[in-house]
């Protein structure tokens, strides 16, 4: 009764780590001691000790800036008087929020920084251009010095999010490519559109693993007797563990067939056909998109500033209204 099994690899080890932000574009030497202008993002060098969660660090970088938000409104010792100040003021706050994120995700910020470090540069900029406007009173000029540098922020920070997710599908394709074979796997691959697919054969035993978006793993074992496939998935998983890629199963599902289920259902198939079966049946999976709206007589700058806002706090900031 052999098994398809769906697996997380989330987290990177420290083992590992230099090789995923090598595969996201940062200089390993780098690792250290961050840039001059990295330390005004995190102001800490990375802990190459700590793992590394490449599928949820978007999450831990908006978690992070909306409690800095939360915290410095509450902080504000007294309510502006004008509404044109009170967004001011709370526009910079956002800013300084979406900046603040930076530290609690230092490898974040240094991806962020060797691919946007002009933008992130003028961000910042921007940032103490507010600072300094909303000091003198000069609450419009504040307010879209602060809208600049929360978009521009915002948008470093999902793009560099969006690399570390594809560096850690890339590193988690290569192990898997090492460890197969030193298992006693014969191994056939195929790549399409950076997701990889392999077909590992030993005898009559089959193992259909395809790295998907992020790094999760799908894996399908056929030609087990009963149970006899769970520790050869476990084999390969343990592998990848000390390769420094963290696997946690999410779920297993038996198909009872020799022959394979659904990833394997052709023998000796392809492994790209590994590839298309795997994307129809997470498209079963996806959930239609509804109410999606387009954006009607907005530029595409504005547009995309809302978009950004709504990544960060979960609801558009109307960045595009005059002050």
């Amino acid at each position: 009764m052999s098994e398809t099994t769906v697996a997380s690899t989330a987290a990177v080890t420290a083992t590992s780590t230099p090789s995923l932000l090598g595969a996201a574009g940062v200089v390993v030497a780098a690792l250290r001691g961050a840039s001059k202008l990295a330390s005004l993002l995190c102001e800490a060098a990375l802990d190459l000790e700590r793992p590394i969660g490449a599928d949820t660090l978007a999450g831990q970088y908006v978690a992070a800036a909306r409690a800095a938000r939360d915290r410095m409104l509450a902080e504000l010792p007294a309510q502006p008087e004008s509404a044109i100040a009170r967004r001011a003021i709370e526009g910079v706050i956002r800013a300084q929020a979406i900046r603040e994120a930076f530290r609690e995700t230092p490898a974040l910020a240094l991806v962020a920084e060797a691919h946007r470090h002009p933008e992130i540069e003028q961000a910042l900029r921007r940032l103490e251009e507010a600072g300094v406007a909303c000091a003198r009173g000069a609450y419009a000029a504040a307010l879209g010095r602060a809208r600049e540098a929360e978009a521009t922020l915002a948008d470093v920070a999902q793009v560099a999010a969006r690399r570390l997710r594809a560096a850690q599908q890339q590193l988690v394709a290569h192990k898997v490519r090492m460890a197969l074979p030193a298992l006693g796997y014969r191994v056939r691959e195929a790549t399409v559109g950076g997701k990889s697919a392999f077909r590992a054969t030993s005898q009559e035993r089959v193992l259909g693993v395809v790295v998907a978006e992020g790094g999760k793993l799908l894996v399908e074992a056929g030609g087990f007797e009963c149970t006899a496939c769970r520790p050869a998935i476990a084999a390969l998983f343990r592998r990848l563990r000390d390769e420094g890629i963290a696997v946690e199963p999410l779920v297993s599902r038996p198909h009872g067939r020799w022959e394979g289920g659904p990833l394997l259902e052709r023998p000796g198939s392809d492994p790209a056909d590994l590839l298309r079966t795997a994307e129809r049946l997470q498209a079963r999976a996806r959930p239609l998109a509804r109410g999606a709206k387009p954006h009607g007589g907005r530029t595409r700058t504005v547009a995309s500033r809302q978009t950004l806002a709504a990544w960060v706090w979960g609801q558009p900031q109307g960045m595009g209204r005059s002050s």
